[in-house]
């Protein structure tokens, strides 16, 4: 399964839907789900987990005609083939179409994406951030984005950790040209604030340093966020 894939069936979540109300139960779910993949990595969370913070989630950012079930969402998201639920025993339970809250609590069941997307989702951070970017734009008004992530613990930007970048590096490596090649693209101007660096200043590019000054701009599309450093022109 490929990230576009990925993304698409994100993308096309069967969600309830009343004139402009729209149901927030499973997009809430999976954001959810993502705070927790990259907080601890557990993919698999007990629905009795689910069921005490999602609810409290759908207090916080459903509508007043939002119904305040978990149940559903925790089981019928399956049906978007983004997700999996499983019994103590690690295997799919035949619990019926719509089980009762009791009855997954009974059977101790758990619910996580699929394997193959939670390795995406580990291994991609421009991914995970146009799924939730999507997640949001799509069924929430924007005044509530930054509650919403900051409630379900996931810090936007995503940053990308050491293990990523040392793949990115093994995968792209470093074009010999490349500082060459952005400041004549960027026309020796900061992005930000268009201050001119004139040549032969000299002028250090590279990823995530802390300089004492410092701009932030996306330089490439194979670039996530640059800093770019002046040195001292004396």
């Amino acid at each position: 399964m490929d990230r576009e894939e990925i993304i698409q069936k994100f993308n096309n979540l069967k969600i309830w839907k009343r004139g402009d109300t729209r149901a927030p139960h499973k997009p809430l779910l999976i954001l959810y789900a993502i705070g927790r993949l990259r907080r601890d990595r557990s993919h698999l969370i007990p629905y009795s987990k689910i069921d005490e913070d999602l609810g409290k989630l759908l207090q916080e950012f459903g509508s007043r005609q939002t119904t305040q079930g978990t149940e559903h969402p925790f089981w019928r998201l399956r049906n978007d083939k983004v997700w999996k639920v499983v019994d103590a025993n690690q295997t799919a339970p035949n619990l019926g179409k719509s089980p009762s809250k009791r009855k997954l609590l009974d059977h101790e069941v758990s619910g996580g994406f699929h394997e193959a997307i939670v390795e995406q989702l580990q291994n991609d951070t421009r991914l995970v951030s146009a799924i939730i970017q999507n997640l949001l734009n799509a069924h929430f008004p924007s005044s509530i984005h930054e509650d919403i992530l900051q409630t379900v613990g996931i810090e936007f930007p995503l940053q990308i950790s050491q293990q990523q970048k040392r793949n990115i590096s093994r995968k792209q490596g470093r074009d010999s040209n490349f500082r060459a090649n952005i400041l004549k693209a960027y026309e020796y101007k900061c992005a930000v604030c268009s201050f001119v660096v004139n040549p032969p200043v000299e002028i250090t590019i590279h990823p995530k340093s802390k300089p004492k000054v410092a701009r932030k701009a996306s330089l490439s599309k194979n670039s996530v966020f640059c800093t770019i450093s002046l040195g001292d022109p004396r």
